[in-house]
């Protein structure tokens, strides 16, 4: 039964990541739209811009610039099998390799480019290389029509369907690391909005524990919020783990669907029958100060395990909405308002039912 389940995961979760890579692709500059992409990586570096594909290292930085191609669809990241083509396909024009100062460098200039200095950092979760985080994060940007300055953290997973287990041991190995990036950027006086994925969510949890207990309020308050994507954490998990942080950051949205197959052999995978980013209702954490945004009606996505990036209907309210440094000072009912659908609130919690055919 249990090699069933890695087999079925095996093909869920490949379908729905599609493997990307980094070489570098010199043609002209005048095709599609380039945009810098900061990345930072505890994968063990085995050149100036290559990166091992399971050995664990230390942090280090890096700037990519990628090109989405002039005719991007929303929703999804265009990717060539073979021969990429900058009129069809997302590629890397450039990789530069970083240290610390040169990083926070790269940053400021982005920040005077941007005239904003919010960051968001998007933690990917398993199965997935370098290059995997690197164009989602541009996907985002792209499509969001956001302001805030794209950074991938890109943690050692195995990038492989069968190293679920060794992934999530990874992801708590990356703790310090992606505690020390967000020092690096809570030191530039940025304002910082955490966007992880699927088992990323149970690293960022985690790396919010470390900071809190190394007294590091400057990160703390850079923080401004967390939107957290089909996170694939134990609930009872994730519970713990608020009453270990105190107060959650806020705004703190969570993206859920009941229909995620990805979470569903998860679940069983762990003997539980639901994850957070599959959980039905919202009373099990009602107590928290927590905004769920239930995506199981939408139908439009490429992916399920990753529905508000790859649902051309999200996007259209997503990049309404973000504008996300509006949204976000407002309280959660309003926020939650934002989205056609039904909003409930028990007691802290809110919850939005999403509906896809809402005008």
């Amino acid at each position: 039964m249990a090699r069933n389940l890695l087999l079925a995961l095996a093909v869920l979760v490949a379908g729905c990541a599609p493997r990307a890579n980094l070489d570098i692709v010199t043609t002209d500059p005048g095709i599609g739209s380039d945009l810098s992409v900061f990345v930072a990586t505890n994968r063990a570096q085995v050149g100036p811009a290559q990166f091992a594909e399971t050995a664990r290292g230390s942090l280090s930085f890096m700037e990519y610039t990628v090109s989405v191609p002039p005719e991007h669809d929303p929703g999804i990241v265009e990717l060539a099998r073979r021969n990429a083509d900058p009129e069809r396909h997302f590629v890397t024009r450039d990789a530069a390799p970083l240290d610390r100062a040169s990083f926070r460098s790269g940053l400021s200039r982005a920040f005077a480019e941007n005239g904003s200095r919010e960051v968001f950092v998007y933690v990917h979760g398993f199965n997935n290389n370098v290059a995997d985080p690197v164009y989602r994060a541009s996907q985002m940007k792209t499509d969001l029509a956001l302001s805030a300055v794209p950074v991938a953290f890109a943690w050692p997973s195995a990038a492989s369907p069968f190293g679920y287990v060794r992934d999530r041991d990874s992801a708590l190995f990356a703790r310090a690391a992606l505690a020390g990036l967000l020092d690096e950027i809570a030191a530039l006086n940025a304002e910082i909005i955490l966007v992880p994925h699927s088992m990323g969510s149970l690293l960022t949890m985690e790396t919010l524990i470390w900071i809190k207990q190394a007294g590091d309020r400057r990160t703390l308050d850079a923080i401004q919020g967390v939107v957290m994507l089909s996170p694939d954490i134990d609930v009872e998990v994730f519970r713990a783990q608020a009453a270990a942080f105190g107060p959650l950051p806020q705004p703190f949205f969570i993206f859920t669907s009941e229909r995620d197959p990805a979470l569903r052999l998860s679940a069983r995978l762990t003997g539980e029958t639901d994850r957070l980013g599959n959980i039905e209702g919202i009373e099990r954490v009602a107590d928290l100060d927590v905004a769920l945004i239930d995506l199981t009606a939408v139908e439009d996505s490429a992916s399920r395990h990753l529905a508000a990036l790859t649902s051309p209907t999200m996007i259209t309210f997503l990049r309404q909405a973000a504008q996300l440094d509006d949204t976000f000072e407002r309280d959660p009912s309003a926020r939650a308002g934002l989205l056609p659908g039904t909003v409930l609130t028990v007691q802290n919690a809110t919850q939005v039912v999403v509906s896809p055919f809402a005008d």
